[in-house]
């Protein structure tokens, strides 16, 4: 199984890709007779946020990465099958740098949290064949506090730092829908091909 991770800040088009990508690779097949089979894990916290009306604390931000990371894991039944992919537009990692803009450093059961979150997003995150970082690019209109310009630039700041600091793996796609789709596509599909190559 291929697993992907989209990481990027509110409004940098994480669903929009996801959704792409698993179109062309659901009719994509590496082996005569076989196509690939792709589950598009969407965003928990959206599920959250609709029933509660938003994120108000840190805490918050643990129940969304339990649940999201529940849901990113769904597809595991197809561990060994190279020709399965888990495309997660919200991947839990996530979650951890949300919970930095919420967290207060000075608050002990903050910081507790906060480094719970991390040792949990570090863990996951390099459970991912591919990572694929998607930067500030498009304006989004401004509404609850979660597509507010100051959030959405520090959470950029702290998954690009995130994935630099520790020497994480990935590749950043930038242009318009169609160029990031057929970008993380041919990366993806070559990724699979060698997966099948090497069950051969």
């Amino acid at each position: 199984m291929i697993r992907v991770g989209l990481f990027g800040s509110v409004g940098t088009g994480k669903d929009t890709l996801a959704h792409d990508v698993s179109s062309v690779l659901q009719s994509y097949a590496p082996v005569r007779g076989k196509r690939c089979k792709v589950r598009h894990i969407q965003e928990f916290s959206v599920l959250y946020t609709d029933k509660t009306g938003g994120t108000r604390e840190v805490h918050e931000q643990f129940f969304i990465w339990h649940n999201q990371r529940q849901w990113d894991h769904d597809f595991d039944s197809r561990m060994n099958d190279p020709c399965a992919v888990v495309v997660s537009s919200a991947p839990a990692p996530l979650t951890y740098f949300y919970a930095l803009y919420f967290s207060e450093i000075s608050d002990p059961k903050h910081r507790w949290l906060m480094a719970d979150l991390y040792k949990k997003a570090l863990d996951e995150i390099l459970e991912y064949d591919a990572i694929f970082y998607l930067p500030l690019e498009f304006r989004v209109p401004e509404g609850d506090r979660l597509r507010k310009r100051k959030l959405r630039v520090n959470i950029d700041g702290a998954i690009s730092s995130f994935l630099e600091n520790h020497k994480i793996k990935y590749i950043t796609l930038r242009g318009s829908k169609e160029a990031r789709a057929r970008k993380a596509a041919g990366v993806l599909k070559k990724l699979i091909l060698d997966r099948v190559n090497n069950q051969s």
